[in-house]
């Protein structure tokens, strides 16, 4: 047997590709210069050390406990493809204030082979002793936001205990610094929503008449401010770590401030709309407001209980399909989430109109079908009345 030495190639060694991650938290103009500099920073010291450099990725105006950050993305992104060997940060805390978050980062860019280096704590993940350093240091960041949250809230609250409150953008009025000033040729139309509404118009027929959205209606009927008042605290975030908002529904005090700038309504007014918006809540799709045919909001699925949408599609042909309804949960879920088959519309006419003693159905004998259950061998109609009718499909 004769053995042989195969020399090693010598190969030119790979020149270390090297990102950087930098964000600033507040808009204002220092913190910009800081973000620059940041940048600049990274780029000559990879021209120093000789590394491929990737570029730095950064958020601006961003908090490090917020889980929507883009550069942040990208950046864990690239590494995963392989784009990346390093990453330098200038400290724990501009990478993350999320312990949770930032452990995490960490160990999947470990496990993919990118090592984190962070200049002000000396820290890297490649050493024994990072994760247990990056732990604590994270855990002082988590705890600081949190104390700087609990600052901010308080700061909030005294203001909305004082009657000072934000001033934004809203539909008849411009914020400015006493307060609102009311713009002309919008504020004009503001009672005028309040008004048809009350009165029993439809949404939809306000936005079109006065050349609104409708979601800028809907937007106007639950806004108080139109009465020259402000009411204060109507939300709060609910953790510092993922900024979540919610509704205060009596968590917190809420803050009434009556006068703070002119009225485009009365009080009367507003909560005319306001008896009358719980009144249509209260009647769903019963509402005459919503009635578009003589089975709205009527029909029911026999198989599952749950309720029929309207449904019309295209033919093969390209023409087009006669109407007709379909499981919601059918439609939802597939068809082995329900067996009732698709019921054409012409056949819920000639049904109804047999159980109400009419040849055809018009719409106007709506009012006399309470609901009806449709299934796949029969349809149960109950009339307003109280009489009840078995059908056969």
């Amino acid at each position: 047997m004769i053995i042989r030495t195969i020399e090693a190639e010598e190969r030119g060694k790979q020149r270390l590709r090297a990102a950087a991650y930098a964000r600033v938290s507040r808009e204002d103009e220092r913190l910009s210069h800081s973000l620059a500099a940041q940048i600049r920073h990274y780029a000559e010291l990879a021209a120093e050390e000789d590394w491929e450099f990737a570029g730095v990725y950064s958020d601006a105006f961003v908090s490090g406990t917020t889980a929507g950050r883009e550069g942040f993305r990208a950046l864990i992104g690239d590494c995963l493809e392989g784009r990346i060997d390093l990453v330098l940060v200038k400290s724990v805390s501009r990478f993350s204030r999320n312990t949770v978050d930032l452990l995490e980062a960490c160990r999947l860019l470990s496990r993919s082979g990118v090592e984190i280096r962070f200049e002000k704590e000396g820290l890297s993940t490649a050493t024994a002793e990072g994760e247990v350093m990056l732990s604590l240091l994270a855990s002082f960041a988590q705890e600081e936001s949190r104390s700087i949250s609990e600052n901010v809230k308080w700061g909030v609250r005294k203001g909305f205990e004082a009657g000072r409150f934000p001033k934004r953008r809203v539909f008849g009025y411009m914020p400015n610094a006493g307060g609102f000033e009311i713009v002309p040729g919008e504020a004009e139309r503001v009672p005028l929503v309040f008004e048809a509404y009350a009165s029993g118009e439809s949404t939809g027929s306000i936005a079109a008449r006065l050349s609104l959205s409708t979601a800028a209606v809907f937007r106007m009927l639950g806004n108080e401010c139109y009465t020259g008042s402000k009411l204060l605290q109507k939300e709060f975030i609910e953790d510092h770590l993922t900024h979540r908002r919610r509704k205060n529904r009596g968590e917190l005090p809420k803050y009434l401030a009556e006068g703070s700038h002119p009225a485009l309504i009365s009080r009367e007014l507003f909560e005319a709309a306001a008896a009358e918006r719980a009144r249509r809540a209260e009647l769903g799709w019963r509402s005459e407001l919503y009635q578009k045919g003589p089975f709205t909001g009527k029909l029911f699925c026999g198989e599952c209980g749950a309720s029929l949408r309207r449904h019309t599609k295209r033919a093969a042909d390209g023409g087009r399909r006669s109407p007709g309804f379909l499981c919601k949960r059918r439609s939802r879920l597939g068809s082995g989430a329900c067996c009732l088959r698709r019921v054409a519309e012409h056949e819920l006419v000639r049904a109804a109109g047999a159980a109400s003693g009419q040849r055809i159905f018009p719409e106007t004998l709506a009012p006399s079908i309470s609901s009806a259950t449709v299934y796949n061998d029969r349809f149960e109609i109950t009339l307003a009345d109280g009489r009840f009718f078995s059908v056969r499909r």
